[in-house]
């Protein structure tokens, strides 16, 4: 066993339709959420920021300090596996984000949709931070699992 090594818990589903937007603003991430959401009548859909990146720019007269955040998007229904492709797919199409389109890509191979749920690194678990319609389908069920994970490693932190 390799120790040392971080452990990264994630929810996997294959009904969940859940998509990763790597740097991208919180209103550019809610209007490909809306967009999807109408497109597919999805019901509802939670956002959860899963890291942020602040950088500096630094110039003779002046610096510039921004930031680079990470989300991740999760939908209430429930649909097949094929139609979670096909929605997955489109979202990446129509967004024109590489990253997201790899993750989707390595959704398909997995064949399983996958969001990471605790730590990694020196990034903290993700945490809620938009939530729109219906949340009480899948989007309860991932916040249901988020929480019992985050409270299994929280005891396991303290009891060590």
């Amino acid at each position: 066993m390799n120790e040392g090594l971080p452990v990264v818990l994630g929810n996997w589903d294959r009904s969940m339709v859940m998509l990763d937007f790597d740097e991208m603003s919180l209103e550019e991430v809610k209007y490909w959420c809306f967009l999807i959401l109408n497109h597919f009548k999805l019901r509802g859909f939670a956002i959860l920021e899963s890291s942020r990146k602040e950088m500096k720019v630094t110039l003779p007269d002046f610096t510039y300090c921004f930031v680079r955040c990470n989300y991740l998007a999760v939908f209430d229904k429930s649909v097949s596996w094929e139609r979670n492709v096909e929605i997955m797919n489109w979202a990446s199409l129509v967004c024109h984000s590489e990253s997201l389109s790899k993750y989707v890509v390595m959704q398909c191979i997995k064949r399983s949709s996958t969001l990471r749920l605790s730590s990694k690194g020196d990034k903290p678990p993700p945490q809620l931070i938009y939530q729109y319609g219906s949340i009480d389908g899948k989007v309860r069920e991932f916040l249901e699992t988020r929480e019992l994970v985050l409270n299994i490693l929280s005891s396991c932190s303290t009891s060590n």
